[in-house]
């Protein structure tokens, strides 16, 4: 990737993984641990199951974000989005804004899908504004396992 936001986000190493999982939004700790996973757990496996992993940085920061693109049971054009940050993408939000949507719009060019989804813990409120910021749209709320509690499932068509 060469493009205005290469300097703030680099393939996801062990090492980010590690430490992301150390500083996590409270927010987003929660929503692992709705999910039934330790914040550790949770990054591992989005990361092991992911195809595109990328790791976010602030301006003299550690790590941030992490992001990542996994493949769909629902098909080919489907991927499955998810992110997971610390408290430095609220920090560093007006750089985090600027450089989501190209890079979403990036992300569903290397990916080669046309369709992102997943679904987010009910409470994270901060992620659910910065979905809707991007374009996502939210379809209706479901319970999930291992806990049955409440998510809001989401999904973005890609425009060009």
């Amino acid at each position: 990737m060469d493009k205005p936001y290469s300097t703030y986000v680099r393939k996801t190493t062990n090492e980010d993984v590690e430490y992301l999982a150390q500083h996590l939004r409270q927010e987003d700790i929660d929503e692992c641990a709705a999910g039934g996973m330790t914040p550790l757990v949770a990054l591992r496996r989005s990361v092991d199951t992911s195809f595109l992993n990328y790791s976010l940085y602030g301006p003299q920061s550690k790590c941030a974000a992490i992001l990542g693109i996994s493949h769909s049971p629902l098909g080919e054009d489907w991927g499955i989005a998810w992110l997971l940050g610390s408290e430095d993408i609220v920090r560093f939000k007006f750089l985090f804004l600027e450089h989501s949507r190209p890079m979403l719009d990036d992300l569903f060019i290397e990916s080669n899908k046309s369709v992102f989804y997943n679904a987010t813990y009910r409470e994270n409120h901060v992620h659910h504004a910065w979905l809707r910021w991007l374009g996502f749209k939210f379809l209706r709320e479901v319970k999930l396992p291992p806990y049955e509690l409440p998510f809001f499932e989401f999904v973005k068509l890609r425009t060009f």
